[in-house]
């Protein structure tokens, strides 16, 4: 699958204009394909993921100024008020109720911090159609019993909840994939990339793009 760039978040103050390296935290960082996008930027770069394998491939990558360590995102070890920037990759679709990743979110961000994820949207037709338990097409090839795609809706009441006080969601498209698994979709990936490559071109991929963009701040 191909990642969701940190330049989809051109709208927002992505790092300070200052000369000073921002800290960053990245929830579910997995392996680390993320975060070797973040470490471009002048950032000091702190990678959780609750698996042990995933950090330790992920200390292999010798990703620069970057700590890979294994550590649960509802319940973190760091103090308050940690970091200038929380980074949710692609995770919070993971979880049943994703309401206390955000509050820990919250609480580990400094005064004014911000908080930036994506996530795939649910009112997109084909990730309503594939992932969604509700659709008759639905496939677990691939994903966790938990997974899900995300409204904005939800996104959006749960960032209230957590305590953000600004906070903006949109769809994009254009994110096509190299591999699906699962024959039945496998074939149809064409179809799906030349889609998204359209769809990103028109003012409906605002609302139904295949990926939700996220941000808030504290």
């Amino acid at each position: 699958m191909k990642t969701v760039h940190t330049k989809n978040f051109r709208n927002y103050s992505w790092t300070s204009q200052s000369q000073e390296r921002e800290s960053v935290i990245e929830f579910g960082c997995g392996t680390g394909a993320f975060t070797k996008y973040l470490a471009d930027y002048n950032l000091e770069i702190i990678g959780v993921d609750i698996s042990e394998e995933c950090i330790s491939y992920a200390k292999k990558n010798e990703i620069k100024n970057t700590k890979f360590i294994v550590g649960d995102i509802e319940h973190l070890d760091f103090e308050d008020n940690s970091f200038d920037i929380v980074v949710a990759s692609g995770v919070l679709h993971h979880f049943p109720d994703f309401l206390e990743v955000l509050k820990e979110a919250y609480r580990v961000l400094k005064p004014g911090g911000r908080f930036f994820a994506y996530e795939p949207n649910r009112k997109n037709p084909i990730m309503w159609l594939y992932r969604d338990k509700h659709s008759p097409f639905y496939s677990d090839k691939g994903v966790t019993s938990q997974e899900r795609p995300l409204a904005k809706q939800e996104i959006e009441n749960n960032l209230n909840k957590a305590g953000f006080c600004y906070t903006n969601v949109f769809a994009i498209s254009g994110i096509t994939h190299t591999y699906v698994k699962g024959k039945f979709a496998s074939k149809f990936l064409e179809i799906y990339n030349y889609w998204e490559k359209i769809f990103d071109k028109i003012w409906l991929s605002k609302y139904f793009g295949s990926f939700l963009i996220v941000f808030a701040k504290k």
